[in-house]
């Protein structure tokens, strides 16, 4: 079927399924119907071409979607049952995962009772390779839809990346290199914003704040040792508009220690990339 689509279209698809049931705490897991699932197609139009610059092109849309539903007998162990029900953006930076920003229907509401909704998050993305030089777009929403005995509850995510990577070196010279070849080093960029938000004044972040905006520029260098393992420094320059008192001081921004505010910091990484 595939060289039947490959032969007509010129192009051929990369599609993906999958079904699962959600980690827990304390690193166990249990048998649930209430599951996940996640469907991701990428399509190349253009790989069939000997234009080389269409042919790098690639078109890329996901969608994933849990449902929950809590009731009363599993309601104070609301993350157990549902743990993609939480809405969480953090830094993972060297000083520990530090919570951004939190929503979660248990944390607001009448706390008991029935809680019935579903996640869905849908990142659609563009992406263009030249040479040693790549280009990758993506824009994603995610929404989370619940009811409990008192009111409808909400909440959002939208996300923006633009990310660009260059081989600038390799043994065979410039501008060459690629993940497979030893001695390749790649520079990268990315630009990424995240908004979050959720519908009842102070239902995030422990009553701090309901929505905030995070803005994340990184910059990468790698050195390919080996096939597909490589060494590097990453630089991240966070930068977020509502914080809780507590992470604005573990995070060292300034004048920090009022929930609510915003600020800046940067994270500097140095890591290992390792392929088994």
């Amino acid at each position: 079927m595939v060289n039947i689509i490959n032969r007509i279209f010129l192009f051929e698809p990369n599609l993906q399924l999958s079904r699962g049931v959600q980690g827990h705490g304390g690193n166990r897991s249990h048998f649930s119907d209430k599951a996940y699932y996640h469907q991701w197609l990428r399509v190349d139009p253009f790989a069939a071409l000997k234009n080389k610059w269409l042919r790098g092109l690639w078109l890329e849309a996901g969608h994933w979607w849990c449902p929950h539903d809590r009731t009363t007998a599993n309601a104070d162990s609301f993350f157990d049952f549902n743990p993609c029900a939480r809405l969480r953006l953090r830094d993972h930076g060297p000083g520990g995962r530090q919570t951004l920003f939190q929503f979660a229907p248990n944390l607001i509401g009448s706390g008991v009772g029935r809680v019935k909704g579903e996640t869905q998050y849908i990142p659609v993305g563009l992406g263009w390779t030249i040479g040693p030089y790549t280009l990758r777009f993506l824009r994603g929403w995610q929404n989370h839809n619940f009811a409990d005995n008192q009111e409808a509850i909400d909440a959002k995510a939208r996300n923006f990346l633009i990310g660009n990577d260059l081989f600038i070196w390799s043994p065979k010279g410039f501008l060459t290199g690629s993940p497979t070849t030893p001695g390749s080093i790649l520079l990268g960029f990315h630009f990424e914003r995240n908004d979050a938000s959720c519908s009842v004044s102070g239902c995030a972040s422990g009553g701090d704040f309901s929505r905030t905006r995070v803005l994340v520029r990184e910059w990468d260098a790698w050195y390919f040792m080996t096939n597909r393992t490589s060494v590097g420094v990453a630089v991240l320059w966070y930068d977020a508009s509502n914080l809780t008192a507590a992470v604005q001081e573990n995070l060292g921004i300034r004048d920090a220690g009022v929930a609510g505010r915003g600020g800046d910091w940067v994270d500097v990484i140095v890591g290992a990339r390792l392929s088994f």
